[in-house]
């Protein structure tokens, strides 16, 4: 199996969104699953879950991959509590913020 071209996030609707997310997570190797991650929390930081959603549905694995633009967000703090870490990110300018 050529998990790049065979496995694939079908998701015509934002509610299935994530099943089919975990679901390719769960049949791709650790270092191709991990990649996704990346990408999934990139897409995730800047664009939201929606905004993820909009840029991972009905891709290969493949075009996730080659259609991922990588961008310089910074997190705001980072930290770790009690085995957990953290990233804040500085969310998108409102309307009334950009004028």
């Amino acid at each position: 199996m050529n998990e790049l071209n065979d496995v694939s996030l079908n998701c015509p609707t934002f509610d299935e969104f994530i099943a089919s997310y975990n679901a390719a997570i769960d049949v791709l190797s650790p270092e191709t699953a991990r990649r996704l991650c990346e990408i999934h929390k990139d897409y995730f930081s800047r664009y939201g879950l929606e905004g993820a959603y909009e840029r991972m549905k009905n891709r290969t694995i493949a075009q996730i991959f080659s259609e991922h633009q990588p961008g310089d967000v910074k997190p705001v703090a980072a930290g770790e509590r009690e085995g957990v870490r953290w990233s804040l990110y500085d969310g998108d300018q409102t309307e009334q913020e950009k004028e």
